[in-house]
């Protein structure tokens, strides 16, 4: 069985299976849609800006700067 964390959005402890979970189960789910609808949505719409993505899935601009930073998303 894993350790147990406090999820990084919601705070809630849940079990980690050891692979650097930082978020909960549902938080996790809900992170993944947000991602694969920002990922759609700059494949469609090349060139729209950090800020531009941020109002648009009223997201924090450091959550897509991390995305970039992971290497999950291009330069936007």
């Amino acid at each position: 069985m894993g350790d147990i964390k406090n999820c990084r959005k919601c705070g809630k402890s849940f079990f980690t299976n050891g692979l650097d979970d930082v978020f909960c189960k549902c938080c996790s789910e809900e992170e993944k849609r947000v991602y694969k609808e920002l990922r759609e949505y700059l494949y469609n719409n090349p060139g729209t800006s950090a800020y531009d993505l941020s109002i648009k899935f009223n997201i924090r601009i450091d959550r897509i700067t991390r995305y970039i930073q992971d290497g999950r998303l291009s330069a936007v």
